[in-house]
């Protein structure tokens, strides 16, 4: 499964009711107009957020890129640093764990 196939499976139905996805850019003020024209090409449909200063990226100690916290109950249950082809799996099956 590829990460623009798992994110359109969550951003469908039943899965788009119980979860929240949003993006962070860290893109510098230069590239970030660059953001929302690739996010559209790969029809990627939710929230954007930008970090141009990249104060939240150190405040959650994200050492690379991509980094995906899953947050249930206001508290961090799943930190994911980086991606490897593959990795969606186990995305996958994060998500289905603390969707429920």
């Amino acid at each position: 499964m590829s990460l623009t196939r798992l994110m359109r499976f969550m951003m469908n139905g039943k899965m788009k009711q119980m979860l929240k996805i949003i993006a962070v850019s860290i893109d510098d003020i230069r590239s970030k107009s660059r953001v929302k024209p690739f996010m559209d090409s790969k029809n990627w449909e939710y929230e954007i957020l930008f970090d141009t200063n990249q104060e939240f990226k150190r405040a959650i100690n994200a050492t690379s890129i991509p980094y995906l916290i899953i947050v249930k109950n206001n508290k961090i249950v799943h930190a994911q640093s980086g991606y490897t082809p593959g990795s969606e799996k186990e995305l996958y099956e994060k998500i289905i764990e603390y969707a429920h």
